[in-house]
């Protein structure tokens, strides 16, 4: 994997935990070093339209009502029945497809280091977002990430990431922003030590 070079090696480090209650920081230590390696770019668009399933959700709703009556009485026409089961299957797909993509697109790729420096217990922090749209931590071990190695990143718009006993995670470094190139690629490639400079 190559990420060209600009030498935009910025270093962001703030403590861990933020708004969402995660309490990882807790568990590392209350000086565990958060570096932001990656900024996904579109994600709060992306948050509304996850959270427009509110909409969805009362579409299916307002239709299973009508479809359980008209399947009971038996006094629908045809069209009725297959509009309003249309609407029903529709609702759902697009409500699991939002679901589905929202848990995989990364709006933010931090690194946390515990502050013994020990690049063993280093974790690798995905946030994306949850059913209701909401920001979601999931940290994993840096050893659980597959190594990416060959790949020309900056040809491909939506670039996957995959962890081991997890998901596939989908970063677009195309669009977005990488904060920290140099910690980046040691982290996707699982080459060279992680050792910031104070």
């Amino acid at each position: 994997m190559s990420l060209s070079s600009d030498g935009n090696s910025d270093k962001t480090g703030d403590k861990t935990g933020d708004k969402t209650g995660d309490k990882t920081g807790d568990k590392m230590g209350d000086k565990t070093q958060k570096i932001v390696l990656y900024k996904g770019r579109g994600i709060r668009v992306f948050r509304v339209l996850v959270r427009f399933k509110i909409f969805q959700l009362s579409g299916i709703a307002g239709s299973a009502i009508p479809l359980a009556t008209i399947l009971q009485a038996g006094e629908a026409s045809l069209f009725n029945a297959l509009l309003a089961g249309g609407l029903l299957f529709g609702g759902g797909v697009a409500s699991t497809a939002l679901w589905y993509y929202s848990r995989r697109y990364v709006g933010e790729l931090s690194l946390l280091l515990p502050p013994e420096g020990d690049s063993t217990k280093a974790v690798v922090r995905f946030s994306v977002l949850g059913f209701w749209g909401n920001r979601e931590n999931v940290d994993v071990s840096i050893k659980d990430i597959l190594p990416i190695e060959g790949i020309a990143v900056d040809k491909i718009p939506f670039f996957p990431v995959t962890v081991t006993g997890d998901r596939q995670y989908v970063l677009s470094f195309r669009y977005g922003h990488i904060a920290n190139r140099n910690l980046l690629n040691k982290v996707l490639t699982g080459k060279g030590k992680l050792k910031v400079a104070e």
